[in-house]
């Protein structure tokens, strides 16, 4: 994977397009208004969301937290992905934490069974 700090965003959303149309899809700019906390917008998110989805979005975030980025650096590319989250603030997580947590997450509700 290329230093993800010196890609722009067209070269990130070329190498993490799995993640880089979940994540805005989530954490648009009003998602605030709209759900009580990140963990609602999550849920809504991802009805539909499909298995071989959720796989791709796992092995993104696994490639990337593959590499020595920090967490400044991921809470950087979140923004630059267009997501309006700020891992620290939302979730009390740093940037890598919360990019593991959320591909766990992605995938458990994908594959977790119905009712």
């Amino acid at each position: 994977m290329p230093d993800i700090e010196d890609l722009g965003t067209v070269e990130l959303r070329r190498t993490l397009p799995a993640l880089s149309s979940l994540l805005p899809a989530i954490f648009y700019p009003t998602w605030e208004m709209d759900y009580r906390d990140a963990s609602e917008a999550f849920d809504d998110a991802l009805e539909g969301f499909s298995a071989q989805s959720a796989i791709d979005v796992r092995a993104e975030i696994e490639s990337l937290l593959s590499t020595d980025t920090d967490d400044a650096a991921v809470s950087a590319l979140l923004l630059k992905l267009n997501a309006s989250v700020d891992p620290m603030n939302h979730t009390g997580l740093g940037g890598r934490a919360f990019l593991e947590e959320f591909a766990n997450a992605v995938v458990t509700h994908v594959f977790r069974p119905s009712a």
